[in-house]
């Protein structure tokens, strides 16, 4: 334990951190906190991202935390004083961990034995925990720690002893945190230097991420001093909050140091600052400031700094003069970070900006550099409001942010004064937050009810502007002399805004500034409420003019439903107001009342204006004659009245207006003015406003005249500033220009237009030609706009080469429509436009008047595209962006359906509902507004405004609009081109599209896996190891924290000491490691033959990408010698079922957890770093740890226990050394599991279960049987077992069946646990067969394991083969051998005769890879080869031929060329004869995918016959790739005729280089039978001629015991597949069915069963299901007799297994006694129906289906009411079985209601089973069709309907049926049209249909007399012996013709009534040519064994119910 806990940061900080720490302290109470802010509100952005766009990016973020929760918050017993932190970041590619150590003293407020501190993702180091009572000198002893770090963010430290009030402790602990790249916290920043990735570590701790940094007392009123100590490499540099004191080397680490840093004035948390990087320092000029200033930044931006190192000091102290109060640190520092979530961040002493926020250069537009110097003034003046004095919560952040927002525009004033930022405050602040807090979505400035609330506009704006007011009406003297006060009584502390208050009320007393009431009531309803007043004047105009003053709460009303206004709050307003600018403002408080009186002092002809320079927080309404002669006042002479008057006239007008408040004709009056104004402030004032009429108005009649009047405005406005830059520009002028120009370029002014076009076209000439910063982005879109192709080329080629936005926004400005069309292409491919360029482009266009309805368009028009090409995660933003220029109703309907067609993926976004309603409001707006405004337009109200000289006139009739006839071509072909060749395109286009996604679905195929695979790279060699070195043994320490899960904790500790053996000299130690956090300092080298370490220079993390970490040493490896790798990690718990993981159980309602281990294939590395390849075994020495009340086992027995040091009530359990494996085969278990003994002398090996005590009593039959599988497979092998013990544990939550962990086997619970008295013979069976199954891998995969994973079926094949063997061991009348046919051969069969199968033994390399290995062809046709060697070498020198091959590699790895050297050895010494070597003869069936049928054409006459192979293929599919495989095998055949027993079987071979044979004699006569293939032995199928399957017919009717069991089961299974693809008559199959009348195996009755579902389903309701159900009725009635219903405890297994399906079908076809017998049972249940053992479980589903289906309403409600009380789903499937068809359609009814009691994970368990039912199929179908809507809306939503879908198409068979799915589909593509699985389905009915063509009147023919034909006289039958072609005819009225004329060879069968087949013996093409080749989904159906199947052919469809059986 102390080995892996001993980081570098422990061995230092406990010899020399003691010493430096402070012992100051400040007592403070203790308020609230729970996490960090939203962070998506940026205070500095100029964005023009509008803000619905934030919004949809924030859509789908989780909600915040409640303010009020007092969870979050921290108790207050304790009190932190001084912390002393030392960190030590690793800060480089792969390993991005901090190691820690803190001290911290406290002083104790109340008494307490918790340790309450805030802590996020720190991994605390338990034993590191001290807590130090200063008093005394004595340790208080930690007992616990509950971690609550995922949770509330705390961890509590539990002591013995109390910590007692009036005390001071030290809290000390050692810690590990991650450097995360989420911007928070003390995290990770990177930027590229010369194409070199450069990382640094910095922080951002505000408000509530220091606990992501460090444990610590997390709340702002919490404030301490901090003594930080940083570590860093030698090169690099460190800052903190105050200066470096010191630095020292780091022991024990060459080439690292340590600086110390000062102690900070006492402080918040969340101002600790922490950064190391290799940037470079900019110092200021000393002479302009006393501290010491410096602007820290990469080395490239070194010159980029100058500015704000000139600046920054400057506005310091300027900011030390306007409060008196000098700045209390000796140093200041700037720190420009590439990654940076805010804008910036005050940390006292090191503020922290986003880079383009602090740096300056050529390139920095005007607006950028006021920006920059802005948020320095910001930042700085946070150095006395929030980290002198900080807010006491953080419902008071405005006391932080409002007052640094306000002294922004102070501080950049003083270093700035042409900016004239006090007035550009209204227009950047003030009115910005004006929009914000009218809305009903606004929040208060103190108290906000969300987290989400704080840090958004309206702290620091509103903020801004109410504090504003108040120094407006209090003075700016007396403002200034308070806000003193309040700095100097709170310095060092925390402050509320009563403080605020009080002490300014304080200094306005002392002042003589009189209050009508005290401060706080004044400013409560402006901080405490929503929203702001509308103050309304309406003047008297009589004789002492007064006018009556009213204020009301104002809120914008939203879309439709008017405005829900709250009166109950009203203000005390500061009134002022002015007719005259010249003069002081008059001044007057209106009191909380709604409406008063004042005198204005003047005349009834003079205007009036309220709120002076809009100092005031509230908008003004005049009455209009107020309104007429202010308007007149601006045209006459706009300057007597004050730039931010005008601006705020401008501004509230047009928000009035826009809400009906006043006319539109007034606000368009005040407009009428600008023609003569030349000021930045008012114009940008109204711009906005104007914007929205211009995309109003743009498509309407009003556009010309509103053109031609902007024109007139704009103009001037242009000509004042012009278009050149010149070095002389005002500030203002330049920020002037950008938006005259802006309007000049989009209303054509000629001279603008010229200049772009000519300074564009010198950017063509010159693509590296500078142009102003300012301009840039300006010229660029107005270029492209006014140009053609040749400039959009430009545009492109340059955002191509550059990256550009400024290119990728110009390109959306085009005006040419094709050009539009082209775009929106490209924008689908990665290639021509950048994924994360879409959305960019998309708005861009939305937002171009030509673009929008184009875009539009394609948006409709080419969803499914866009979805295929970008995915569904950009619709919203697309769909969102469209609203903004929509304002019809057809638009707004347009939209409505596109939003309704696509409900699953737009309808439930709240963006989208925004959208919608930005269009209801453009309408409503319209609707209101459109013709007075046009009205306005034709006669504006004031004449002289408008230029009159005929010049102008003319200038502005030929600027307003063109009207060209080339205008009038291009504005007619704006809509998409409708040509043929367009169309073609577009057809093609959609044509591709198909292609596309077929591809990518056979792509997707081909990668399925049965497991969850790691994301990888797709290169294999990269993932593995280079075997330089291989591992010896492994010391495994483990401490998972088990019982912290519940509170979770999920972290294990863990080290590893790795003895390896070096093959070839190296300096890099490459280990297999995933999702470790390694403590790199713990890293060591020893040389164990010089005993000396190896320095370690670098270290490689490939973790996330090739699941390797790589040590670099300084001195090579050598060859030959032995070296220990030692470090110490931790690792999750994870809940992936991988890897060590949690997995947990409830027991008595108390959840339980454990700690559990699976490994295979690839999971080792995500416990401990190892050599994690299967050849690469060791010796493996475990030690876990664990509560002294669990356990733990491992592979080995346990050696010693002994308690963890420092860790009271914690054990480590040793085990012994394993035997040498690989490590996939370790195993750890903790838990509280119980453990039963085997009974002894059963076996010499110990042998336990491990399971939840509540399951002791379902351990009986696996403890019985497990220990005597054991011993017999040691007698078996001739091999003991090895290990002491066998382990085998019952796991909750596993993702396998079970693992063959060498030792402790884990088992999935079902797979283990049973109770004996009610499981059912399925169960019992499944129990045994994986308990034998794992046992085998004890010997083939523990003791010999697989070289790598492409032999991994010599691992599994072997085990499913034994499985058979070793239960039939213990339970010999299960007969094993005769289930192998139906359980493993003929499964795998059906998936590999698949075309999208695989070879057994294939090349991977990749988890995922290895992964999809793990599927039936290991398993199944691996246990069928295995079984086939057996047979071909005889089963004793098989046995011994394995005995031989697990001692040759015993301990070992194997390759199956091993295997084979062995049996051939063995064949040798035994003499057994064989065609060819064994590897020759067995690589063909292991290197080739698929078998062969085998064709068996006898010659009647001479007795032979001709044998030959073909792949057996179920249906070609359409590929042009070409297989060059040559498919032909070494074939054992074994054959017996009717003279022969199956031990006398003749064996020949065919070999892989024939196609085919000549058998001589088969030594059966012409009238005997012969059977290929004896006993079902050899993996092929077998097709004969007609007269041979007559005459086996004849012999099954006869004595069918006569061929054996799994020969008739073959006989079955073979024919009737072989017939579903034409290669023999359906007949022949039908015949042999016949003497199942006879047959009472249960083996033959399964094999068949599948294919008679499928029958029986497909003529349901067809004419000739009448004759089936007798057919059916006359075969299966003698079998349902002959097992009965009843059971008995004397039957066998295999005859409860026939009882079951008997019964099934009996049941189904109303054989009297079963559903009588089923109905009386249902009956007795109804009666006592908590009686769980009146229904046997081999017999409930049947009983519970049948009573329902032949009962009433009664036993229906019954079953039902069961599933609702029990969740049994067996009831549920059962009330499905309804024949009543409303019934069946509430059942689907309840299904859409979330109250009906019908589980979720219920739903698509009731739609497939009602869809199975005949009835219900129809019913479900039309459900689907008719109430797609009404599902939808359900708690369904649209997750289901794909499955739906998929489960009505398996009974459909109609032509009828398909083409209603097909508009099914189509009437909702979206959902339904790109998904495989709904293909699937469709393709199913296809088949259907085709098969129903095929062979429905073929079957319904031979039902009409189901007679057995007697075979063929022998003279009748001639044969050919010239031909390679033997061609049998068949048809009703002749069944013993045979010709060998060619012309017979052409008359195969060609309609349903001929039955006519051929058989070709010498080619493989005849089969294959009458299989349709119609192109097939290879995606796997969830919830199958096997990876890909192929559901299009007909066979597949057949055996959908024989693998669901199975």
């Amino acid at each position: 334990m102390r080995r892996f806990l001993n980081s570098i940061l422990m061995a230092v900080a406990l010899t020399s951190l003691i010493a430096s720490s402070s012992t100051l302290s400040v007592n403070l109470k203790g308020k609230v906190l729970d996490n960090g802010k939203e962070g998506s509100y940026d205070p500095f952005s100029w964005s023009e991202q509008p803000s619905w766009k934030i919004n949809a990016d924030r859509e789908n973020k989780p909600s915040a935390v409640d303010w009020d929760d007092v969870e979050y918050r921290l108790p207050g017993d304790l009190l932190p004083s001084v912390y002393t932190i030392r960190l030590l970041p690793f800060i480089e590619e792969g390993n991005f961990t901090t190691d820690g150590y803190i001290e911290i003293y406290v002083d104790c407020v109340n008494n307490t034995k918790n340790i309450v501190l805030n802590s996020v993702d720190i991994d605390i180091h338990q034993l590191s925990i001290t807590v130090l009572d200063l008093e005394t000198k004595n340790p208080l002893a930690v007992v616990g720690r509950e971690d609550q770090q995922d949770t509330l963010q705390k961890v509590i430290i539990k002591t013995a002893g109390s910590l007692v009030a009036g005390r001071r402790y030290k809290i000390s602990m050692g810690f590990t945190s991650i450097l995360n790249d989420k911007l928070i916290g003390f995290y990770r920043s990177s930027y590229v230097e010369n194409g070199v990735t450069k990382y640094l570590a910095t922080s951002d701790m505000e408000p509530a991420d220091a606990r992501v940094a460090f444990p610590c007392f997390d709340e702002p009123e919490m404030k301490a001093r901090f003594s930080i100590i940083l570590g860093r490499k030698e090169s690099w540099k460190s800052s903190s909050n105050m200066p470096k004191i010191g630095t020292n080397p780091i022991e024990g680490m060459p080439g690292y140091v340590w600086d110390f840093f000062d102690t900070t004035p006492v402080m918040s948390t969340y101002l600790v600052a922490m950064m190391v990087s290799e940037f470079v320092s900019t110092p200021s000029d000393p002479a302009l400031s006393n501290v010491e200033f410096r602007v820290l930044t990469r080395p490239e931006l070194q010159k980029d700094a100058t500015y704000a190192a000139n600046v920054g000091p400057r506005i310091l102290e300027y900011f030390e003069t306007f409060f008196g109060v000098a700045y209390p640190l000796a140093k200041e520092d700037l720190a420009a970070i590439p990654d940076f979530g805010p804008g910036a961040m005050e940390n006292w002493g090191h503020i922290n900006f986003r880079e383009s926020y602090l740096i300056v250069n050529e390139n920095t537009t005007a607006s950028s550099k006021q920006r920059v110097v802005e948020v320095i003034a910001h930042e700085l003046a946070h150095m006395w409001f929030g980290d002198l004095v900080t807010m006491e919560w953080w419902n008071n952040i405005w006391l932080n942010e409002g007052f640094a927002r306000y002294l922004q525009y102070f501080g950049a004033d003083s270093v700035e004064p042409s900016y004239k930022l006090h007035e550009q405050f209204v227009v950047n602040t003030l009115q910005r937050v004006l929009v914000s807090d009218s809305l009903d979505s606004t929040h208060p400035m103190s108290y906000p009810e969300e987290k989400s609330q704080v840090f958004d506009t309206i702290e620091y704006d509103k903020g801004a502007s109410v504090i504003r007011m108040c120094a407006n009406f209090l003075g700016m003297d007396t403002f200034r002399r308070g806000l003193n006060r309040y700095l100097t009584r709170n310095a060092y502390s925390n402050a509320v805004e009563e403080d605020l208050w009080n002490t300014l009320e304080e200094q306005a007393a002392i002042d003589g500034v009189i209050l009508p009431d005290s401060l706080a009531k004044i400013m409560a309803p402006w901080t405490q409420t929503t929203n702001y007043p509308l103050i309304t004047v309406k003047r008297t105009y009589i004789e002492g003019d007064g006018a009556l003053v009213t204020q009301s709460r104002f809120v914008l009303p939203t879309s439709g439903e008017g405005n829900s206004v709250q009166e109950d709050t009203v203000w005390w307003v500061p009134l002022t107001y002015s007719h005259d600018f010249s003069l002081h403002p008059t001044t007057a408080w209106m009191s909380t009342a709604t409406r008063t009186l004042v005198s204005l002092a003047a005349t009834s002809d003079q205007w009036v204006i309220f709120n002076v320079n809009q100092a005031g927080f509230y908008r003004v309404a005049y009455d209009e004659a107020n309104y007429n002669m202010i308007a007149d006042q601006l045209i006459a002479s706009h300057g007597h009245i004050s730039i931010p008057n005008r601006a705020q006239l401008l501004d509230d007008a047009f928000v009035l207006a826009k809400i009906n408040k006043i006319s539109y004709n007034i606000a368009m009056d005040l407009t009428l003015y600008l023609k003569y104004e030349r000021e930045y402030v008012p114009w940008r004032s109204v711009l906005d406003e104007l914007d929205y009429l211009d995309v109003m108005l743009h498509n309407e009649p009003q556009y010309v005249d509103w053109k031609i009047y902007m024109t007139s405005l704009v103009t001037p406005y242009y000509n004042h500033v012009g278009f050149q830059e010149s070095e002389s520009d005002a500030h203002l002028t330049i920020l002037s220009r950008t938006d005259a120009l802006n309007w000049a370029g989009k209303l054509k002014i000629d001279d603008c237009v010229q200049n772009v076009k000519s300074q564009y076209a010198a950017l063509m000439e010159q693509p590296d030609m500078r142009l102003s910063p300012n301009q840039r982005d300006f010229i660029l879109r107005a270029g492209v706009e006014n140009g053609r192709r040749a400039e959009w080329d430009f545009a492109y080629e340059q955002y191509k080469a550059s990256d550009s936005d400024s290119f990728l926004i110009a390109m959306t400005y085009t005006r040419e429509s094709s050009i539009v069309y082209d775009l929106l292409g490209k924008m689908l491919d990665p290639n021509s436009i950048r994924s994360e360029d879409v959305d960019k482009v998309f708005t861009n266009l939305a937002a171009n008047p030509l673009g929008n309805a184009m875009a539009l368009d394609f948006l409709v028009q080419r969803w499914n595209d866009i979805e295929d090409a970008l995915g569904t995660s950009h619709f919203v933003t697309f769909f969102r962006s469209l609203c903004d220029r929509l304002n019809k109703q057809t638009q707004y309907e347009q939209m409505v359906k596109l939003r309704d067609d696509h409900f699953d993926i737009l309808g439930n976004s709240t963006t989208v509902e925004q959208g919608l309603g930005v269009i209801q409001t453009n309408i409503e707006w319209m609707s209101a507004n459109q013709l007075e405004i046009g009205e306005w337009l034709k006669d504006p109200s004031t004449a002289t405004a408008l230029p009159t000289t005929e010049a102008t006139t003319e200038a502005l009739t030929t600027t307003a609009l063109p009207t060209t006839e080339a205008t009038t071509e291009a504005l007619t072909t704006t809509a998409l081109p409708t040509t043929e060749a367009t169309t073609e395109a577009l057809t093609t286009t959609s044509t591709e599209h198909t292609s596309t996604l077929t591809s990518s679905t056979t792509s997707t195929t081909t990668t399925t896996s049965a497991t969850p695979a790691p994301t990888t790279p797709s290169s294999g060699e990269d993932m593995r190891l280079p075997g330089d070195i291989i591992p010896i043994s492994y010391d495994v320490r483990m401490l998972p924290f088990v019982e912290l899960i519940e509170s979770g904790n999920y972290t294990t500790e863990g080290s590893v000491v790795i003895v390896v053996e070096c093959i070839r000299s190296t300096r890099n130690i490459s280990i297999n490691s995933a999702e470790l956090v390694i403590r790199r300092g713990t890293i060591s080298i020893l040389d164990m033959q010089t005993n000396s370490p190896l320095a370690v220079v670098d270290y490689f993390d490939e973790q996330s990408t090739r699941e390797i970490i790589t040590i670099q040493t300084a001195s090579m490896l050598g060859a030959g010698k032995r070296y220990k790798i030692s470090m110490s990690f931790k690792s999750t718990l994870n809940d992936d079922l991988r890897g060590f993981y949690r997995s947990s159980y409830i027991e008595e309602g108390v959840r339980k957890w454990l700690a559990v281990t699976q490994f295979e294939s690839t999971d080792a590395r995500r416990a401990f770093p190892c050599f994690d390849e299967p050849s690469m075994k060791a010796n493996f020495t475990v030690a876990l740890g664990r509560k002294d009340n669990m356990t733990a086992v491992s592979n080995m027995e346990q050696i010693k226990s002994g308690p963890v040091a420092g860790m009271p009530g914690y054990i480590w359990d040793s085990f012994a050394p394993s035997v040498k494996m690989s490590s996939y085969l370790v195993a750890f278990l903790v838990s509280d599991f119980i453990n039963i003994s085997a009974k002894p002398g059963v076996s010499n090996v110990q042998f336990r279960i491990w399971a939840r005590a509540n399951a002791e009593n379902l351990t009986t039959y696996a403890i019985d049987i497990g220990p005597r599988i054991l011993e017999y497979f040691e007698s078996y092998f001739n091999i003991d077992y090895p290990l002491a013990k066998q382990d085998m544990a019952a796991i909750p939550d596993f993702a396998a069946g079970a693992m063959e962990n060498w030792g402790l086997i884990t088992y999935r619970e079902s797979d283990l646990l049973i109770d004996t008295e009610t499981a059912s013979a399925r169960q019992k069976q499944r129990v045994a067969i994986v308990s034998a199954h794992e046992l085998a891998h004890q010997w083939f995969g523990d003791l010999v394991t697989m070289d790598w994973w492409n032999a991994i079926w010599l691992n599994e094949g072997f085990a499913s083969y034994m499985e058979f063997i070793g239960t039939d061991s213990v339970e010999p009348d299960f007969k094993m051998n005769d289930q192998f046919v139906i359980e493993n051969l003929q499964y795998v069969f059906g998936i590999d005769a698949l075309e999208t199968s695989r070879p057994i033994n294939i090349e991977v390399n990749t988890p995922a890879e290895i992964s999809s290995l793990f599927d039936a062809i290991s398993y199944e046709k691996g246990s069928c080869i295995v079984r086939m060697c057996a047979d071909m070498l005889g089963i004793d020198a098989f046995k011994r031929g394995l005995t031989r091959y697990l001692n040759d590699n015993a301990y070992g790895n194997a390759q199956q060329d091993d295997l084979w050297q062995a049996m051939q050895e063995q064949a040798d010494e035994e003499n057994i004869v064989l065609p060819a070597k064994v590897k020759e003869i067995m690589d063909t069936w292991t290197y080739k995918m698929g078998y062969p049928v085998i064709k068996v054409t006898r010659d009647y006459a001479t007795g032979g016959a001709q044998v030959t192979q073909e792949r057996f293929l179920l249906r070609k599919m359409n590929t042009t790739e070409i297989d060059p495989t040559v498919y032909q095998w070494w074939v054992p055949l074994t054959y017996i005729n009717a003279g022969l027993e199956p031990s006398q079987k003749v064996s020949e071979w065919l070999s892989k280089d024939d196609v085919s044979t000549s058998l001589n004699d088969l030594g059966a006569d012409a009238d005997q039978w012969v059977i290929f293939n004896v006993d079902q032995q050899n993996y092929y199928r077998v097709a004969y001629d007609g007269t041979n399957y007559d005459l086996l017919t004849a012999q099954l009717m006869a004595d069918h015991q006569r061929i054996v069991p799994n020969n008739r089961a073959q006989l079955l299974d073979d024919t009737f597949i072989l017939a579903s693809v034409d290669i023999v008559p359906y007949k022949n199959a039908l015949d042999l069915s016949l003497y199942l009348a006879q047959e009472k195996e249960y083996v033959p009755w399964n094999a068949v069963l599948a294919e008679f579902n499928y029958i029986d389903s497909m003529l349901h309701n067809q004419a000739q299901f009448p004759d089936w159900t007798i057919h059916m009725t006359n075969i299966v009635t003698p079998y349902y007799n002959h097992v009965g219903f009843q059971e008995s405890d004397t039957d066998a297994q295999l005859t409860i297994y026939a009882r079951t399906d008997a019964m099934s079908w009996a049941c189904r076809l109303k054989i009297a006694d079963c559903v009588d017998n089923s109905k009386a049972k249902y009956a007795e249940q109804m009666n006592d129906p908590d009686n769980s053992r009146i229904l046997s479980p081999n017999q409930k589903s049947t009983i519970l289906r049948t009573g329902v289906e032949n009962g009433g309403q009664a036993e229906w409600d019954f079953a039902f009411s069961q599933y609702l009380s029990k969740y049994d789903t067996s009831f549920l499937i059962a009330a499905t079985c309804s024949k009543e068809s409303s019934r069946l359609y509430n059942l689907l009814e309840m299904m859409l209601d979330s109250e009906s009691g019908i589980r979720l994970s219920d739903v698509n368990t009731l739609f497939k089973n009602v869809a199975s039912n005949p009835l219900g199929n129809l019913i479900a179908t039309d459900f689907l069709v008719n109430r797609w809507n009404d599902i939808e809306q359900s708690w369904l939503g649209s997750n289901y309907f794909v499955n739906f879908f998929r489960y009505v198409c398996d009974r459909q068979n109609t032509q009828t049926q398909l083409d209603r799915l097909l508009k099914l589909r189509n009437d909702h593509f979206d959902i339904l049209g790109n998904s495989n699985t709904v293909q699937q389905g469709i393709d199913i009915v296809v088949e259907n249909i085709k098969w129903m063509e095929l062979h429905q009147e073929e079957i319904g023919t031979w039902l009409v007399d189901p007679s057995v034909t007697e075979p063929p006289a022998t003279t009748t039958t001639s044969t050919t012996t010239t031909s390679t072609t033997t061609t049998s005819t068949t048809t009703p009225s002749t069944t013993t013709t045979s010709t060998t004329t060619p012309s017979t060879t052409t008359t195969s069968t060609t309609t349903p009534s001929t039955t006519t087949r051929t058989s070709t013996t010498t080619s493989s093409s005849t089969a294959a040519s009458t299989v349709s080749t119609t192109p097939v989904p290879t995606t796997p159906s969830a919830g199958f064994r096997f990876t890909k199947m192929d559901f299009t052919s007909i066979f597949a469809v057949v055996l959908l119910w024989k693998f669901l059986v199975h």
